[in-house]
């Protein structure tokens, strides 16, 4: 499988020059297997998304993207991320922001297939995508 888990290299970097806001667009695109997303990955591109009744490339918005915070660490945190009534298999996702010329945030993968026929998926956020102390 080439989507691995990692915060994207462009956004940590981009976050610290500020080109990246909290209320920016942010969102979540669907993948299947064999896509190569990682934190190399730079911006969103429809290269293996995934393709299936209900699904629209590109995405959907991620609801409610905020700041939250635990004592003295502060993270990014999001309400789950629901597609509805799809057909498809899919294997991970990209985080992007849409604001910002469709730069990658974070690739996850799903440690499975997930499929769903005329069903949901749902994703919940990985608290803490961005953690700082």
């Amino acid at each position: 499988m080439t989507i691995i888990t990692a915060l994207c290299e462009s956004y940590k970097r981009e976050l610290l020059m500020g080109l990246h806001a909290i209320t920016d667009d942010y969102r979540m695109a669907l993948y299947v297997d064999g896509a190569r997303l990682s934190a190399a990955t730079t911006a969103y591109s429809d290269s293996n998304e995934a393709v299936g009744e209900g699904y629209e490339a590109g995405g959907i918005p991620i609801p409610n993207m905020r700041v939250e915070s635990n004592g003295p660490e502060y993270y990014i945190d999001f309400d789950p991320v629901v597609y509805a009534r799809l057909t498809v298999a899919v294997d991970g996702c990209l985080i992007y922001n849409a604001s910002k010329e469709n730069r990658s945030v974070a690739v996850f993968n799903f440690g499975e297939t997930l499929t769903a026929r005329n069903g949901k998926i749902e994703v919940e956020s990985p608290r803490g995508i961005v953690r700082l102390k």
